[in-house]
């Protein structure tokens, strides 16, 4: 007899079906892993907003002010110089994708406040500046993750990303 050098059906089949396997499973792995990225992406960026409003309340000799609420934060500049959040700022929105969730240090209020001076300096309970720090957390759904979940804003420099460990947020 002949050998004919080709595949039967059989052997195929397993081929296709170890590929379909391999490909559904991925699939998970890549929803899951893709979730957890937008979370990361999320804190990194309000990091980074508040870092460049930390930078330009120096460079332009303005406070900014940091309003967050559960779905979105923006940036406020003191444009009339008095160093209170007021009237007389003007807004450059910042919108999340996920909701944050406020400190506990703030139960009865639906925003947090945070404040730059133009020392650079930190304030994160604006208008109590005796607030030492703050944690405000991205919600993640279940099962998901991310290495970064959450920032701390401590007074005078610090703002710092970290995840959520029972609680408190640990810094990285």
């Amino acid at each position: 007899m002949k050998n004919r050098g080709g595949f039967t059906l059989v052997e195929l089949l397993v081929v296709v079906s170890i590929i379909a396997i391999l490909a559904v499973a991925l699939g998970f792995q890549f929803t899951g892993w893709f979730a957890n990225y937008a979370i990361e992406s999320e804190v990194k960026q309000i990091q980074a907003d508040l870092m460049n409003a930390r930078i330009q309340a120096m460079q332009r000799n303005h406070c900014r002010f940091i309003v967050f609420t559960t779905t979105s934060y923006s940036i406020y500049e003191d444009t009339n110089d008095n160093g209170v959040y007021d009237a007389g700022i003007d807004p450059a929105p910042a919108g999340v994708k996920n909701p944050v969730v406020l400190p506990k240090l703030y139960p009865l209020t639906a925003a947090l406040t945070v404040k730059m001076d133009t020392k650079g300096l930190i304030y994160p309970g604006y208008p109590d500046e005796t607030v030492t720090d703050g944690t405000i957390q991205v919600t993640t759904a279940a099962g998901q993750t991310p290495d970064y979940n959450c920032l701390t804003v401590a007074k005078n420099t610090r703002i710092n990303i970290g995840s959520m460990v029972g609680g408190i947020c640990v810094e990285k």
